[in-house]
């Protein structure tokens, strides 16, 4: 009797899971470019998220480096990965992003150069 138990308990178990897998494939796969997760994983897994990170690292170099009074012009992001990338700055001094961080830093004005 214990191992016709211990092997329904088995049975239910693996079919448990499989209901657990069916209702993720059924209600969440469609939506998984919506989920934080998996774009974080897509980004790491396609080497995005290192490219950003890159390029940011590159941007505060180029502002750390450049004189207080000069007027910086910054590199687009080639990527933007979807978790990590919201807006970037704007072409023309006068946008409120390029504003906060020229003051952020301490600099006269931080530009993106144009594409």
């Amino acid at each position: 009797l214990a191992d016709r138990l211990e092997t329904l308990a088995g049975r239910i178990s693996c079919q448990s899971v499989a209901v657990y897998v069916l209702v993720f494939l059924v209600f969440f796969y469609p939506t998984r470019e919506n989920l934080s997760g998996f774009n974080a994983l897509t980004s790491l897994v396609n080497g995005k998220a290192m490219q950003y990170d890159r390029e940011a690292d590159a941007r505060i170099a180029r502002i750390m480096e450049a004189d207080a009074d000069e007027i910086i012009e910054l590199e687009p992001f080639t990527v933007k990965p979807k978790v990590l990338f919201f807006e970037d700055l704007d072409r023309s001094p006068d946008n409120w992003k390029n504003q906060a961080m020229a003051e952020y830093y301490g600099r006269r004005g931080i530009i993106l150069r144009e594409e």
